[in-house]
């Protein structure tokens, strides 16, 4: 049987169910006990044009990464535009194609406030495969002129490093992700970050109510 997403989406509000009623949550988050002041840089044009962050899922279950979480102050230049992907990671560069990006961000004049950025990738991903996440001036309009920024940053031994990978970057404007080596020698700490993941599979109670809901609409159309 096949449902259109107004009748899926007609069963859920029938019954009372929303996303969240089917994912178990795991968050790593190392953003919340950043101390507002350690930071990376220089990300942007015309100096470091990638920062990424390696991760993997956090455990067998929870593999879809709902959002991503982090901090950036402009220090340098103006409005600069930048995108957020996510790809998988080979050890020592990004692999495959595009996994997912964003739409464009912006680096705002702000001086020396952070600003928040969520990415909402809603992405399934392996279990024991290693990715990157990471932020990228690449694909930018070029003709901004020098934009620079810091992003918020967990050293190691500040209590709360990611043990599941690392900072990594790309040091060159004309980087290519996938075939140049990424810059992994200074592995002092991580991003500071904060990832939400969740099952992807919905739990047996709420496939149950789901199923109800389903059956009930069905006989209403054969009524009609």
């Amino acid at each position: 049987m096949l449902l259109r997403k107004s009748a899926f989406a007609a069963i859920l509000a029938g019954v009372g169910l929303t996303s969240s009623a089917f994912a178990g949550i795991t968050t790593v988050d190392n953003l919340t006990s950043w101390n507002g002041t350690d930071a990376i840089s220089e990300f942007g044009v015309p100096d470091t044009s990638t920062y990424g962050q390696t991760f993997v899922t956090p455990n067998a279950t929870d593999t879809m990464l709902h959002t991503y979480e982090f901090k950036l102050h402009e220090i340098e230049g103006g409005i600069q535009d930048f995108n957020f992907y996510i790809m998988a990671w080979d050890g020592a560069k990004a692999t495959g194609s595009v996994l997912y990006k964003s739409d464009s961000m912006f680096i705002l004049p702000t001086g020396r406030d952070y600003v928040d950025y969520v990415a909402a990738p809603e992405l399934n991903l392996i279990d024991g495969q290693q990715y990157v996440a990471f932020i990228s001036t690449v694909e930018s309009n070029r003709s901004l002129g020098t934009n620079l920024a810091e992003q918020a940053f967990q050293t190691n031994g500040s209590g709360d490093s990611y043990t599941g990978g690392a900072f990594v970057y790309l040091n060159t404007f004309e980087g290519n992700w996938t075939t140049d080596n990424w810059n992994t020698t200074f592995a002092f700490g991580d991003t500071a970050f904060k990832a939400v993941f969740c099952n992807p599979v919905p739990e047996p109670a709420s496939m149950a109510v789901l199923g109800m809901g389903a059956i009930a609409l069905i006989r209403r159309r054969k009524k009609a």
